[in-house]
């Protein structure tokens, strides 16, 4: 008989299964590790994201009770934080904590729309967009007159 036809024993079996048991949860492991780990700042990004979205939503609906007191939105160009001042406290520490850039604000008609862009704090800065058109009828004009 030769040494590869020897039959392993059972106690020699349980200790390579051990062994190819250990090996395999190792290896699982470190995938997980690596994968969790590769993405770095993943839940922080979507954190930073997250808040952008809720501050510049915050904004469109400061803008929105700008609009029904005044009747109109800022006209372009106008220091956001200073028109709305009355509905967001804090401004400076509430655009520097939340936007990388911006609030970059547009309005081709203050009766009627605005545009408004930032970029969230997150690691690719990611762009956001509101764009806000109002329907001539609610704001009390009639298109037809001129």
């Amino acid at each position: 008989m030769t040494n590869d036809k020897i039959p392993l024993k059972n106690r020699e079996r349980r200790s390579l299964k051990r062994l190819f048991s250990s090996i395999f949860g190792f290896f699982h492991f470190s995938l997980v590790i690596v994968l969790f780990g590769c993405g770095g700042g993943g839940y922080r990004d979507e954190a930073l994201l997250g808040q952008a979205k809720r501050s510049l939503n915050r904004i469109k609906n400061s803008l929105e009770q700008y609009w029904v007191e005044k009747g109109s939105y800022p006209p372009e160009g106008a220091d956001l934080g200073e028109r709305l001042e009355k509905f967001v406290e804090g401004w400076e520490d509430f655009v520097t904590e939340s936007f990388s850039q911006g609030p970059i604000y547009l309005t081709p008609d203050s009766l009627t729309a605005y545009f408004i862009e930032v970029k969230a704090k997150d690691r690719w800065e990611t762009p956001l967009v509101i764009r806000v058109q109002r329907e001539a009828k609610e704001t009390g004009e009639n298109p037809n007159e001129e």
